[in-house]
C-alpha cells in the first residue's frame, strides 16, 4: 500500500481501509466488502489485508469466486462436498473471495456461496470484493431464492468500503500515449509489396526484373564439336559411296 495513490479515486474512505489493514474486524469475526469498478485497486487492498493477516499469524485463503464455486460444484458426493465446505469454512481463519459480479451463476452456485457465508457467519470473517452494489446482485444470481438471505448475512457486521473514480490502468494508458503501430494492415502490406505504398521506394519494393540466362560461348569454326565440323562430316557422308564387304566364296 506504500505506492497506493490515495488522491486518485474520487471517493475512498482511507480510515476504513487502514482499519481493515490493522485487522480490527478479524477478532470480532466481522466482514469487509470492497465495492468498486475495475481498475480502482480493490483486489490489491484485499491482497494487502490477507498479507497483514498472514504476518499476524492467521491462516488465510485467497481465491476468486469462480475458482471456489468451481471447486465446490465439482464434488460428486455429499461427503466430498462437506469436506470442501469445511476447508473453506472451518479450516481457514481468513477467507478472501475476489471478483464477485463479473460472472453470473446458476442456483446451485448461489446455494454453495450461501452455505460458505452462512457457515462462517459470526464465527470467522470474510473479505469480499465486488464490482456491483448489493442492489445489483440479483443479476449475478438471477434465479436464486437465497440471494436476499446471502446479502443479509454479508452486510450484517460488515464494513462496506466503496471506491469510486476512474481506472488506474486507463490513466496509465493515457499517460503512456497512443501505442505505436507495429502490425501492418493487409492493404498496406499489399501496397508495400507492390511498391505503391506511400513513400515507397520503387527500386526496393518492386520485384527485380528477370535476367535472361547467358548464351553459350560460340566455338571457333572447324573446332571439334562445332556446327561447321558436323555439317562437313554430314556432306562427306552423303557424297561418298557406301562401302560393302564382299560376300565369302563357297
Amino acid at each position: 500500500m506504500a505506492d497506493f495513490d490515495w488522491a486518485w479515486p474520487k471517493q475512498i474512505d482511507r480510515d476504513a481501509v487502514e482499519a481493515a489493514l490493522r485487522l480490527d474486524f478479524l477478532e470480532k469475526a466481522h466482514n469487509v466488502v470492497l465495492v468498486a469498478n475495475q481498475g480502482l485497486g480493490k483486489t490489491m487492498i484485499a491482497q494487502n489485508i490477507a498479507l497483514a493477516a498472514v504476518q499476524a499469524g492467521h491462516s488465510v485463503l485467497f481465491t476468486t469466486a469462480a475458482q471456489m464455486l468451481l471447486d465446490l460444484g465439482g464434488q460428486e458426493s455429499s461427503r466430498g462436498l462437506d469436506q470442501r465446505l469445511r476447508h473453506y469454512c472451518n479450516r481457514t481463519g481468513q477467507l478472501v473471495i475476489d471478483e464477485i459480479g463479473y460472472l453470473s451463476y446458476d442456483n446451485r452456485n448461489a446455494d454453495l456461496l450461501f452455505q460458505v457465508v452462512s457457515r462462517r457467519y459470526e464465527k470467522r470473517s470474510v473479505v469480499l470484493t465486488t464490482n456491483l452494489t448489493f442492489s445489483d446482485w440479483p443479476t449475478v444470481f438471477p434465479n436464486a431464492a437465497c440471494t436476499t438471505a446471502l446479502i443479509d448475512r454479508l452486510v450484517h457486521h460488515t464494513e462496506i468500503i466503496t471506491i469510486e473514480g476512474k481506472s488506474y490502468r486507463t490513466r496509465e494508458a493515457e499517460e503512456a500515449g497512443p501505442p505505436q503501430a507495429t502490425i501492418m494492415s493487409r492493404r498496406a502490406a499489399l501496397n508495400y509489396r507492390a511498391g505503391s505504398g506511400p513513400g515507397a521506394c520503387s527500386s526496393e519494393l518492386r520485384p527485380a526484373p528477370r535476367v535472361a540466362a547467358p548464351a553459350p560461348a560460340r566455338q571457333p569454326r572447324g573446332a571439334p564439336g562445332s556446327g561447321d565440323a558436323r555439317q562437313r562430316r554430314a556432306r562427306r557422308t552423303r557424297g561418298s559411296p557406301r562401302r560393302t564387304r564382299p560376300a565369302p566364296r563357297r
